[in-house]
C-alpha cells in the first residue's frame, strides 16, 4: 500500500466516522424533543424539561433540534417564573445552562450561558410561592403548570410560522 493510497483509505474512514456520529446525534435530538412534546402534551413539564435537555446537548452541523431544545427550556423556564414556581424555574435555567456548558466548543449554545445566568439570579430574588392556583389545589397548580408552557410554545410556534 502506498503513502497515498492510505492517506485516502484513512480520510474515507474518519468521513464515514463522522457521518455516522453526526446521524446518530441527530436522531437523539429528533427522538429527545418527540419525548418533550409528548411529555408536555401529558402535563408533566418537568420531564419534558429533561428531554428538551438532551435535545440542546445533540449538536450537529444543520441540525435543527438544539435550538428547538433551548426554546423549549427558555418557554418552560419563563412559564414557570411567571407563575411563581420558581424551583421549577431554576431547575429549567439550569438545563439551559448545563446544555451550554456540555456543547460550549460548539455554537449553538453561545450567549445562552449568559441568558441562563440572568435566569438564575432572577428567580433566586423572587420570594417564594406557594405551587398552588386560584383555589389553592394540587390538581389546580398542576393545570396552571402545563398549560403556560403550551401557550407559550403555541405562541411561538404561530410566530415561526
Amino acid at each position: 500500500m502506498t503513502l497515498r493510497t492510505g492517506l485516502l483509505s484513512g480520510a474515507c474512514l474518519t468521513t464515514l466516522l463522522l457521518a455516522v456520529g453526526g446521524a446518530n446525534a441527530w436522531a437523539l435530538g429528533a427522538r429527545s424533543m418527540q419525548e418533550s412534546d409528548r411529555l408536555l402534551a401529558l402535563g408533566r413539564p418537568h420531564e419534558s424539561a429533561l428531554a428538551a435537555r438532551v435535545a440542546a446537548e445533540a449538536v450537529v452541523f444543520g441540525s435543527p433540534y438544539p435550538a428547538a431544545g433551548y426554546a423549549r427550556l427558555e418557554a418552560l423556564a419563563r412559564a414557570n417564573e411567571a407563575t411563581g414556581l420558581t424551583d421549577e424555574a431554576a431547575f429549567d435555567w439550569r438545563a439551559i445552562r448545563s446544555a451550554a456548558v456540555a456543547t460550549r466548543p460548539a455554537s449553538t449554545g453561545q450567549g445562552k450561558i449568559v441568558l441562563a445566568d440572568e435566569g438564575i439570579l432572577r428567580v433566586a430574588r423572587l420570594p417564594p410561592v406557594a405551587a398552588r392556583g386560584a383555589t389553592g389545589s394540587a390538581e389546580d397548580a398542576e393545570s396552571v403548570v402545563a398549560a403556560a408552557p403550551e401557550a407559550i410554545l403555541r405562541a411561538q410556534l404561530a410566530e415561526a410560522r
